[in-house]
């Protein structure tokens, strides 16, 4: 790759062509370092480096959120399905910290173990690379969206459409939305195939780089990064669609239980807590935005190898 090149526009050059496997890096062609490091021209020092400490981190904090997993289990009691005494959740009904840590252990190990497995060249086809650094962050995108409807689920929706009906004038009801079991069921079934879709998408680009079919590979990577690209805006208008709305529900329920006069300390409490909870989510919603965005990038810009 050339770095000297003046050329500030935002294309790659039809020269430079992904390094097929087994390459020694003569500097013609791009190091795709999600899957690569071997046979990179320039970068292998530095990129074994950074998948060495990678490696650690991953260590450090799998051992963390597992330990946190099982006391909330064993030591607090806490399951990972909600129960549903009342018939009103629909078919994925998850407790939101435990199935969020849940996920979080996959995902952790699997980049532990990827990490290994790029550092140790013990896996040689691209085509299982691609598929497992897919999976890794698939699973992580997922536990935002589990994490939300578990929260969803949290909240009473009996109790405030049972206030909506009763307290609420009928130019004031239309302002509080109960979300619909079915409404989540179905963001969830979108979530489930976007990311068989984009597993099959690494799939196929990874299949290409093991033919040395650079052409078709780097059509199949392409499609494969808008496709990324936008899962990470469902993702976006899912949190924050449903995630508003939760915070309206949850505000009005405050007003309510503080409306009765003497309630339990403890009851308001948890219910303050759930905000701060929502309202965390919606505040990292950006990060999802910016990955998309570096999907999009990676196209278009010529002089980095640093994307993803």
């Amino acid at each position: 790759m050339n770095l000297s090149s003046t050329n500030t526009s935002f294309t790659i050059p039809s020269g430079e062509v992904l390094c097929p496997p087994g390459s020694t890096g003569n500097g013609s062609c791009m190091c795709d370092w999600r899957v690569q490091i071997r046979g990179c021209p320039s970068e292998s020092a530095y990129i074994e480096n950074l998948y060495l400490v990678n490696t650690l981190a991953c260590f450090i904090v799998f051992i963390m959120i597992t330990g946190l997993l099982i006391w909330r289990m064993a030591v607090k009691g806490q399951g990972l399905i909600s129960k549903d005494p009342l018939k009103e959740m629909g078919i994925l009904r998850p407790k939101p910290l435990e199935c969020f840590l849940l996920l979080n252990i996959f995902h952790v190990a699997s980049r532990l173990l990827y990490s290994v497995c790029l550092i140790s060249d013990f896996i040689s086809s691209t085509t299982l690379k691609e598929v497992l650094h897919d999976i890794t962050f698939t699973i992580s995108l997922a536990s935002l969206a589990i994490y939300l409807i578990g929260l969803i689920y949290t909240i009473p929706r009996t109790h405030i459409a049972a206030q909506r009906a009763v307290t609420m004038s009928s130019e004031d009801r239309p302002s509080i939305w109960v979300l619909r079991p079915q409404m989540i069921d179905a963001f969830a079934f979108i979530l489930f195939i976007s990311l068989l879709v984009l597993n099959a998408f690494a799939l196929i680009s990874g299949y290409f780089i093991d033919k040395n079919n650079i052409k078709m590979a780097e059509t199949w990577i392409t499609i494969h990064y808008l496709g990324w690209s936008f899962f990470c805006w469902i993702i976006i208008f899912g949190i924050l669609y449903f995630g508003k709305r939760l915070i309206n529900i949850i505000e009005k329920h405050i007003q309510d239980t503080k409306g009765y006069g003497k309630v339990p300390s403890s009851k308001l409490r948890n219910l303050e807590h759930g905000l701060t909870k929502v309202c965390f989510l919606l505040l990292i919603t950006p990060f999802p935005f910016f990955n998309s965005l570096n999907y999009l990038i990676y196209f278009s810009y010529d002089e980095s190898v640093f994307y993803y």
